[in-house]
Order: C-alpha cells, then structure tokens, then sequence
C-alpha cells in the first residue's frame, strides 16, 4: 500500500513537501507558426494545431500550478497536504492531454510537439525552507507585478466600452479566486504573506466595483 508523504521518512528525516520539476511543450514550434506562402488549406491547419497546442499547455499549466508555487520558472513546491496520490493524477492527466494533442498534430499531417517532462521528488526540512524562500520571493514579485499593473489600469477601466467592461469584470472574478487559492497554498508552505494577499484582494474589488 502506498503511504502518504506525512507517513515517509529518508534517512530519518520527516518529508515536508514535494518539488515536481516540469517542462511542457509550448506552441512556439517553427512548424506552427504562420508563413506568407502557406496555401489557405495549410494556415488553416496551422492555425487550428497553433490553438489546439496552446490550449493544452495553458490548460496543462493551471492543473500544474493549483498543486503549488513556483520557486522558479520550472519547479512548483507543494505542500504536504497534497497526496501523492493528487500529484500523480495531475501528471498523469497533463500527460494524457500533450498525447491527445499529438494525436490530432500526426492526424492533421504535422509533427508532435513531444511529451511533457513532470518529475516530483519528496524533499526534507532543511530542503524545503530554501525551496520555500525561493516560492515566497517569486510570490511577493508577482503580487508586486500584479498591484502595479492593477494601479495603472484602474483609470483606463473608466473609459471602456461596455463589452470590454463586461471581460474585465469576467477576467477579474477568475483571478480573484486564483488569488484565494494561492493564499491557501502560501499558508499550507508557512509562507508569510496575508497583508499583501489582501492588499491585491482589495484593488481587485476596487477594479471590479469601476467596471461594474
């Protein structure tokens, strides 16, 4: 029977969480992109594949991403009260997704973009606070990024069209709960953060309450 991570030990050390490393195939493929001689039949077909292999990877990168935060570009930190179980379902479904991707890829003609690289490793105490510092520093850059960007575009939200104003309005109602899921996720890794968490939380409402 398999154990959950809370459960195993290496060399005497309690696991604390699971890094996954990860690398997923993009749509930036040569073979995808858009050439002036391309006949109308074969932009079609780029432009459909061109969409299909985005979708898959920003669908592939959510999934990813609601596990745990990143501590770079590549590696998530996950929380132990994530099972293993949890993590390798995810795997598993982003891998199904890039294979069913490739499938349509070989059947309009095109090349696959290859496979998703995932990898989780169980990771100790002394390891996980330097993944942690990494998380929380990459955490607080985005939130920074976030509030600045926010600031700015506040007073452009005034002067928009009612279908713009009514994306927005949809855009930042999905972020809000992304926004609560990533606060879950820093207090489950002891990340410090809630003054900033409800500063972003705040100017979001604000967003909201100027498109309505």
């Amino acid at each position: 029977m398999r154990m959950e991570m809370d459960e195993l030990k290496i060399e005497g050390h309690e696991l604390s969480a699971w890094i996954a490393h990860f690398d997923i195939p993009s749509e930036g493929f040569a073979f995808l992109k858009a050439d002036p001689k391309d006949d109308a039949n074969t932009a079609r077909i780029k432009k459909m594949a061109y969409t299909k292999v985005q979708s898959c990877r920003v669908k592939s990168s959510n999934m990813l991403h609601r596990l745990g935060l990143p501590a770079s570009n590549s590696v998530l930190l996950i929380p132990n009260t994530v099972s293993e179980r949890s993590i390798d379902e995810t795997i598993l479904t982003v891998e199904k997704e890039y294979k069913s991707v490739n499938d349509i890829l070989k059947d309009l003609g095109l090349q696959s973009v290859g496979e998703p690289y995932i990898r989780k490793v169980a990771i100790v105490k002394f390891q996980f606070t330097a993944f942690r510092d990494m998380a929380e520093r990459q955490l607080m850059e985005r939130i920074d990024q976030t509030l600045n960007t926010l600031a700015k575009k506040i007073n452009e939200l005034v002067n928009m069209d009612d279908a713009k104003k009514r994306s927005a309005k949809s855009r930042y109602n999905s972020e809000l709960k992304e926004i609560d899921e990533m606060r879950d996720l820093a207090k489950k890794l002891s990340i410090e953060g809630e003054d900033k968490f409800n500063l972003l939380e705040s100017m979001y409402r604000k967003a909201l309450s100027v498109v309505g």
